[in-house]
């Protein structure tokens, strides 16, 4: 189910990408755009401190090098495009979902299969990425 379809969109005028949406940037997928298309508005990018230390990390010292290349890229892209939110905790995929939880406003995006079907069970907004079209999709 689409955003555009559900009328839900006008509410969520936050996203808040994981680690895996990103790193999808340096597979040519626009993001920002795409996220853009979807909910018919232009949200804030909020990036949670614990998703912002998991790409200096992969950044840094990632194996193989592609990833380390997808991580360095995705961190230039989000220090100019998202605002950085100070957020407790070390686990990147609980900060998203209490962020969410906590915000209506906001709509996590995730490639990530586990931490979507963990935000599909708790009712939370999500964009994913739907890899037969190379693009994201949305579940309101």
């Amino acid at each position: 189910m689409e955003a555009r379809r559900l009328g839900h969109r006008e509410r969520l005028r936050y996203f808040v990408p994981d680690t895996s949406i990103l790193l999808l940037i340096y597979e040519g997928v626009d993001v920002f755009t795409e996220v853009e298309e979807l909910l018919e508005t232009r949200p804030v990018c909020i990036l949670l401190t614990p998703v912002l230390r998991e790409l200096e990390r992969l950044a840094s010292s990632a194996k193989p090098f592609r990833r380390r290349a997808a991580a360095r890229l995705a961190l230039q892209v989000v220090r100019r495009r998202c605002r950085v939110v100070d957020y407790p905790g070390e686990l990147a995929d609980d900060a998203i979902v209490e962020y969410v939880r906590a915000n209506p406003e906001a709509i996590a995006a995730t490639a990530d299969m586990g931490l979507r079907r963990r935000l599909m069970e708790l009712g939370i907004p999500t964009i994913y990425y739907r890899e037969e079209r190379h693009g994201l999709e949305a579940e309101v």
